[in-house]
């Protein structure tokens, strides 16, 4: 008798004890799981700009909707959301950018709020880059924005009525245009859509306002790189003819606005505003690096 209820409570804490065990496992792969959806749903929501290339690279994803009842359906409805998001995380970076050296595209969208619209339907043209198909019918989309003169056209509609009046009267002139660089990375400044560049005594030496309307639509103006290796060897997309300038210090607030030696905006000046376009590198570093970098220097 003694035995029996021996074996009984023995059986008994046994299995209380496995209990515990199970619950304490269980309360493990849930909060594993919570860590590896919140990490899914971070990998899920990203973007940034590459500015060598010129783009907004955005991910996005989409769930399946409970109510579709075919694989296909769901998967239709989960890319609709994935290009949704794309659109959501392109404009969450787009609105911190500089826009010009004082304005970032969000506060001239603050200003300007009949832009949007016009923003909205130039993001939703975004190129697909990558698509990834999940078993549950989640659709994963990596997409790509570019940033070229139609962006900036649509964000800064005084280019259409003030683009190329300074170019107007001047003749074209057939003359083989170097590569310019402007070597910055001492500055620590930050990318933006529409950079300057000024001489010591305030006089405009480049900018959007002095090209046709025509020029800015048709490439990138600007180019930024931060290797300045690439601009050279058997591999580099430059040509071999360059011209190197010196960036002395930032303009005004001191954000994307370059300021240059008067020597070197004549230097500058021969070749017309027309034809830097296209053939303008701007050599940066981000600003912790360049601050680094003066620290050991």
């Amino acid at each position: 008798m003694l035995r029996n209820e021996g074996e009984e409570l023995m059986s008994w804490e046994l299995r209380r004890r496995c209990s515990e065990a199970m619950a304490g496992l269980l309360a493990c792969v849930c909060v594993w799981s919570f860590f590896v959806l919140r990490a899914d749903c971070a990998c899920a929501a990203v973007a940034k700009i590459d500015w060598r290339r010129g783009l907004v690279l955005a991910m996005g994803r989409g769930l399946p909707g409970v109510a579709a009842y075919d694989i296909d359906l769901a998967r239709s409805d989960a890319e609709q959301e994935a290009r949704k998001e794309v659109v959501r995380q392109i404009y969450t970076v787009l609105e911190r950018t500089w826009l010009s050296d004082s304005l970032t595209v969000g506060q001239q969208l603050s200003r300007h709020p009949e832009l949007r619209p016009l923003l909205d339907a130039y993001m939703n043209k975004f190129k697909v880059l990558d698509t990834r198909y999940f078993s549950d019918g989640g659709v994963e989309l990596t997409g790509a924005l570019l940033l070229d003169g139609t962006l900036l056209e649509v964000l800064m509609p005084s280019l259409r009525s003030k683009s190329g009046k300074s170019q107007k009267r001047r003749k074209s002139v057939k003359i083989k245009i170097p590569t310019v660089v402007v070597d910055a990375r001492h500055l620590g400044l930050s990318p933006g859509l529409a950079p300057r560049i000024f001489d010591t005594a305030n006089k405009l030496v480049f900018g959007l306002s002095m090209l046709p309307e025509s020029l800015i639509r048709q490439q990138r103006v600007v180019r930024y790189e931060r290797d300045a290796r690439v601009l050279s060897g058997s591999q580099s997309k430059y040509q071999k003819s360059m011209l190197w300038i010196h960036a002395q210090r930032l303009a005004k607030s001191g954000v994307i606005d370059i300021v240059i030696t008067k020597k070197d905006a004549k230097r500058l000046g021969s070749l017309t505003a027309q034809g830097i376009a296209g053939n303008l590198i701007i050599l940066w570093k981000p600003r912790l690096l360049s601050a680094v970098s003066k620290e050991l220097g």
